[in-house]
């Protein structure tokens, strides 16, 4: 059974990030959604609600697991069995970002690569920081969210 992780902060979880999701569960038997926690970001939405966000867009993925985490990447992908962890890249910059990643993981996990996926077209300009800044101008966000998330956004704004 191949196993991968799509990790990140999800604050809070959008349509690009869901367009990388589906495409991993194409690819992998089992897919890891996992809230990591970053010291170096400060949250918009608390821990609790970004995982219901996650679990609500990704209803009726049935390998898909999801989870939360406060530890490091690599050593929650030996503690789960995972081997890959799956990334999408918008730009250069973030492919870079997610190359020096790569290679951070696989020297603290040996057997954990990494898959970097292009944004797809209509996706590479979605961000969680847009959709915040949308959120705080009261601009419509909608398009930028699955519909089960823009409800609970909704009741959190």
């Amino acid at each position: 059974m191949t196993v991968a992780l799509v990790p990140g902060s999800f604050d809070p979880i959008t349509n690009g990030h869901l367009n990388i999701i589906k495409r991993a569960c194409t690819m992998f038997d089992k897919v890891y959604v996992t809230v990591f926690i970053n010291a170096q970001k400060t949250s918009r939405f608390p821990l609790e609600k970004r995982l219901e966000m996650i679990r609500a867009a990704c209803e009726g993925l049935d390998n898909v697991v999801c989870d939360k985490n406060e530890g490091m990447l690599a050593d929650y992908c030996k503690e789960k069995g995972i081997t890959a962890v799956v990334k999408g890249a918008r730009s250069a910059v973030d492919f870079e970002y997610e190359m020096d990643m790569a290679h951070f993981n696989r020297n603290r996990n040996p057997m954990l690569d990494t898959v970097i996926l292009c944004a797809e077209k209509g996706y590479e300009d979605i961000s969680s920081t847009a959709l915040y800044e949308r959120i705080i101008e009261k601009k419509d966000y909608q398009s930028l969210v699955p519909d089960k998330v823009c409800k609970i956004l909704k009741e959190l704004v």
